[in-house]
């Protein structure tokens, strides 16, 4: 039961991943079309477009930091049951 969830939850999060890092490469299409339409100017499109792309990234490594904690936390607990 135990691996079931863990599996929904490494699910989820798979999808919850790939949709913002979707959003993200939408959004930066979308302001490069704008900008180069002229509709809006150079500057804000390159401070949108950099918003988004770090977003995009801290999105990327959620997944990383979050395994590297689990990681720590499992082996602080096998650690601790090891007493000589």
């Amino acid at each position: 039961m135990q691996n079931l969830k863990q599996a929904n939850k490494r699910k989820y999060q798979r999808f919850t991943l790939i949709g913002v890092v979707v959003l993200a490469i939408l959004c930066i299409a979308f302001v490069w079309i704008l900008s180069s339409l002229g509709i809006i100017a150079g500057v804000w499109s390159t401070i949108i477009s950099t918003i988004c792309t770090i977003l995009g990234l801290l999105a990327a490594l959620f997944p990383l930091l979050s395994a590297s904690q689990l990681t720590n936390v499992s082996l602080s607990s096998v650690s601790g049951t090891n007493t000589l």
